[in-house]
């Protein structure tokens, strides 16, 4: 029997995994990586709940922190007590540390006003939410605010309160003046806690920080303020800027302290300027009140009001009145020893009508500056004060019969072109003549000589004879008024 040779069977191992599973695999393994990637890059959805849904759009409405995107809104509902609007948004996973329980939500939109224009980028990119980080626990549900709110960044300028009984017309965006310079704006305001007066919330900027201080007194500048009474009438106003708009305005005393304030710190409102009590208290001794009334006459210099009588008084011995006034803090220059102070009444006559303006102003303190030291008491002149009698010009004294109708003042002429005034007159010691005063300016001193001559210009000469009448004037205005004239006789 014949044995066959059988070969033996040969074993290979084959791959556990086809390769019909590779594609299938390698899909799901792609698919796995693009959720966990979408996991990863998916926002954090929150939800904001709003008065009214004006404005906002899914999809469209971006929310903006410091002029970044970094969420958006994906759906709006209403809320389910019907009062509400549920704003569903995704916000990028870069800002959850943002997203706190002190976190604040607003809508900004386009809003013109006469105190502030804002919002005005959205009428190009649409009305948007804008985020302001806060502190504290992590949130995700949120109440919008009504309002932006405000950011105070104690490094970038002073913060204050200004304490007033009422608001006024002073509104959020409402300048703080200086000098009529905007320093500042209103951010907020409140009630007090005792619902007592109105708390009003103020940021100074940075470079004019140094000009609030403990002694600084702010006012309502806004609209206009006017007293009056039979006498004459006042009338304030600040720029036409506060007017419209509304605004603060204040005053920091000249002093040498540097008590400049710091945050926080509160402050009272005066309803207008005369009741701050600010600028340079002067005290004005006058032999009588007449004519003056307190809260509306006023000192005027070269037709600027720079002061106002604030009080009334009488010295103690009651010979003279003092009139407390008020200087603008502008006139501080202006008060010095040789300054001088008379009260301006209206007076008409045919030919002067400068006194009209006066009568239709009411009575009104004038000043002469001077030089000198600075000085804060003052005596009233009784008339204005003569041309400057110094050193320079020349004096002479007059003698006449008769005064006729010269006065105090009346000019002196030369070819009817004023060159001096009467500064005084009175009798000889006998009583047989009258003995004038008179002061001719520097620049025309040379025209008085030894042969001059002069003459009253007053009035009418009339001289008769068998010739006829011979009938001689001055102008109009010295024959009215009275006055002098004088020539150079020839030899």
């Amino acid at each position: 029997m014949m044995l066959m040779n059988i070969a033996k069977p040969v074993v290979t191992r084959k791959l556990w995994l086809s390769g019909i599973w590779l594609l299938p695999l390698l899909s799901a393994l792609v698919g796995g990586w693009v959720l966990y990637q979408s996991m990863i890059e998916k926002g954090i959805e929150i939800s904001i709940l709003f008065d009214n849904a004006e404005g906002i759009r899914e999809g469209k409405t971006a929310i903006i922190y410091k002029g970044v995107r970094i969420g958006v809104v994906r759906e709006v509902h209403i809320s389910k007590n019907l009062k509400q609007v549920k704003v569903t948004a995704e916000i990028q996973r870069e800002a959850k540390q943002a997203l706190r329980n002190t976190t604040g939500f607003w809508l900004v939109k386009p809003k013109v006003s006469l105190t502030e224009i804002t919002g005005l980028d959205t009428i190009v990119s649409g009305n948007y939410i804008r985020m302001n980080p806060g502190e504290g626990k992590a949130q995700r549900e949120f109440i919008a605010l009504d309002r932006a709110p405000i950011l105070e960044d104690y490094s970038n300028g002073l913060y204050i309160d200004i304490v007033a009984d009422r608001l006024g017309s002073v509104s959020r965006g409402s300048k703080i003046y200086f000098r009529e310079i905007p320093v500042g704006e209103v951010l907020d305001y409140e009630l007090a806690e005792a619902q007592n007066g109105v708390i009003i919330k103020v940021r100074i900027e940075p470079r004019y920080a140094h000009l609030v201080k403990e002694s600084s007194r702010f006012w309502n500048a806004s609209g206009v303020s006017i007293k009056g009474s039979l006498t004459g009438f006042s009338v304030h106003t600040e720029s036409l800027t506060a007017l419209i708009a509304g605004g603060i305005a204040f005053y920091t005393p000249d002093t040498d302290s540097i008590d400049i304030v710091s945050n926080d710190t509160s402050f009272k409102l005066h309803s207008d300027f005369d009741n701050a009590k600010v600028g340079i208290a002067v005290t004005i001794s006058s032999e009588s009140a007449i004519d003056l009334e307190e809260g509306v006459t006023e000192v005027k210099y070269d037709a600027f009001k720079i002061g106002v009588v604030k009080k009334l008084s009488y010295q103690k011995t009651g010979e003279n009145v003092i009139a407390d006034i008020m200087f603008d803090p502008r006139a501080a220059e202006l008060l010095k020893t040789g300054t001088k102070f008379w009260l301006d009444t209206p007076t008409l006559s045919l030919t002067d009508f400068s006194g009209l303006k006066s009568l239709l102003e009411g009575n009104h303190i004038k000043m002469q500056a001077g030089g000198g030291q600075d000085v804060r008491e003052f005596i009233a002149l009784n008339k204005p004060p003569l041309m400057s009698a110094g050193d320079k010009g020349l004096h002479l004294l007059l003698k006449a019969d008769t005064l006729g109708s010269i006065e105090y003042a009346s000019p002196v002429l030369y070819k009817k072109i004023q060159v001096g005034q009467v500064h005084d007159f009175k009798l000889d010691k006998k009583g047989e003549y009258v003995l004038i005063d008179i002061y001719i300016t520097e620049r025309y001193a040379h025209l008085v000589g030894n042969n001059s001559r002069f003459w009253n210009a007053s009035g009418i000469q009339l001289n008769l004879d068998t010739s006829g009448v011979d009938i001689q004037t001055g102008a109009i205005a010295t024959m009215l008024n009275g006055g002098i004239e004088f020539t150079e006789v020839s030899q």
